[in-house]
């Protein structure tokens, strides 16, 4: 007969194998992907210096680029927001990621803005680096201001995510 693989369940070796090598995968695949989250805040003011008592509108996009430049995750977004009353508007970013790309122990944040703040009024983009951080951070926080100029890449929408 075959080995007991479970009290009163007999299996042939290869299927104690078979089982022994499932179990092994499952067990290698949580302990090679399962990653330390991290929590994000991110804060502060987008500015825009050309308000005239005219609407202007953005969209912020939070990004996490792959070393490999491919797969970048989109970490939080913001959404369009139209602005009436004023060239400032406050905006809050919560988002977390868990782990970046195989051996990779820093995200590459970047933030996406999306905007029509232009002497034109024309839809541009605007993108910023915001650096490295460790994956091993429980907490990432930081105010970040965003002044929107004519120095920015002209969008087809404000969902133009490339």
């Amino acid at each position: 007969m075959g080995a007991m693989w479970w009290p009163g369940v007999r299996s042939s070796p290869s299927q104690s194998l078979l089982r022994l090598l499932i179990l092994l995968g499952v067990l290698g695949e949580a302990a090679i992907f399962e990653r330390h989250r991290t929590l994000i805040d991110l804060s502060g003011n987008v500015t825009c210096p050309r308000w005239i008592n005219k609407r202007w509108c953005f969209r912020i996009v939070l990004m996490e680029y792959d070393s490999f430049g491919v797969g970048h995750d989109r970490v939080q977004d913001y959404g369009v927001k139209c602005v009436d009353n004023g060239p400032e508007h406050e905006y809050f970013l919560p988002g977390s990621q868990y782990g970046d790309g195989f051996n990779d122990n820093e995200y590459e944040f970047f933030v996406w803005i999306y905007h029509n703040c232009t002497q034109a009024s024309i839809l541009s983009k605007q993108v910023h680096d915001l650096g490295t951080v460790s994956v091993s951070l429980d907490l990432y926080k930081r105010v970040q201001n965003f002044g929107l100029s004519d120095l920015s890449v002209r969008a087809d929408s404000y969902f133009d995510d490339k």
